[in-house]
């Protein structure tokens, strides 16, 4: 590894005044980091904890904690399984209902009548694909489990299937 030579001077007077500076700049620095992390004067500290509240830091700190699990908060839990579909899925559900309507909007316009028109509509209807994926795909994993999956055979459905009949 090459080392590299320094031709700053310790000694030179010119290096003790920087030094002195950059001490009182870094000194300053950390005062004004302490009093940041206080979280702001005093009397607005107190009055927020009067108030029942944790300051900004202790309700980070509350959030951020390492031993807890992770909770997962079901939403819309008493809805529909079709309406937690969609609303799982609203955004991509918002492009595709956005694009349809411009596809139709150009064959209606244009009767279909030119091919740029139709090239247009084909290529709207092609661009919507993956958003009406991701939607199907929502509106299936809302439903339950057992709606979803086959049901099991019963004991004697196995026998007979295991038997050829």
């Amino acid at each position: 590894m090459t080392v590299l030579e320094s031709a700053i001077d310790t000694a030179a007077a010119g290096f003790a005044a920087n030094a002195a500076a950059m001490g009182a700049l870094v000194s300053e620095l950390r005062g004004v980091v302490d009093k940041i992390r206080q979280g702001g004067g005093e009397a607005a500290r107190a009055r927020h904890v009067s108030r029942g509240k944790l300051l900004p830091r202790d309700r980070i700190r509350a959030l951020i904690d390492p031993v807890s699990p992770f909770l997962v908060t079901p939403k819309m839990e008493g809805a529909p399984a079709l309406v937690q579909g969609l609303v799982m899925a609203r955004e991509e559900l918002l492009l595709l209902v956005l694009t349809w309507s411009a596809m139709i909007g150009v064959a209606v316009a244009h009767h279909l009548a030119t091919a740029e028109a139709a090239l247009w509509c084909a290529v709207l209807l092609t661009q919507s694909l993956p958003y009406l994926a991701a939607v199907t795909v929502a509106v299936i994993a809302a439903f339950p489990a057992s709606v979803r999956q086959p049901r099991a055979l019963t004991a004697n459905a196995g026998a007979l299937l295991a038997a050829g009949d």
